[in-house]
């Protein structure tokens, strides 16, 4: 007769996890308006669960263990505006011949573009950043549409 192997299920962060060497903690990341409170849960959430093993289906091929976690830095303001700019290659859409809306995320700020039809129709498609110092509405966002399944 074969055994049935025992499962264990963990709901903290293991204590060998390359996370607990960052050297950034919450106070670290500014926040203001609404969306203080969506950060805060997810540093909650980042706290409480462990990174992901090689044991885990969805990254079997990548392994954490080796990261360099203690390098990981907020970057100061202007830090990082030298580097050149992204390839065109990288932007161009992977199907159709256009974009609906593409954000792309640079140590100076961000570049936005959304599909003009889109714009007319309300669409408020933009970086966090972004949203927090210019759009009210990033304090009416509604909490329960933006949890993980």
């Amino acid at each position: 007769m074969q055994e049935k192997p025992k499962v264990t299920v963990s709901r903290t962060r293991r204590s060998d996890s390359a996370a607990k060497d960052f050297s950034f903690t919450q106070a670290d990341v500014s926040s203001a308006n609404g969306l203080a409170s969506f950060r805060t849960s997810a540093w909650d959430s980042f706290k409480k669960l462990s990174l992901p093993v090689t044991t885990d289906e969805a990254w079997r091929r990548t392994d954490l263990r080796l990261l360099p976690a203690s390098d990981f830095k907020i970057p100061q303001d202007g830090a990082f505006e030298d580097l050149p700019v992204v390839p065109d290659y990288l932007l161009k859409p992977l199907t159709g011949n256009q974009h609906g809306g593409q954000i792309t995320l640079l140590p100076g700020g961000s570049q936005i573009q959304l599909d003009e039809s889109l714009v007319k129709k309300g669409v408020v498609f933009t970086d966090f950043r972004t949203a927090e110092k210019s759009f009210r509405f990033a304090q009416k966002v509604n909490r329960s549409n933006c949890q993980s399944r």
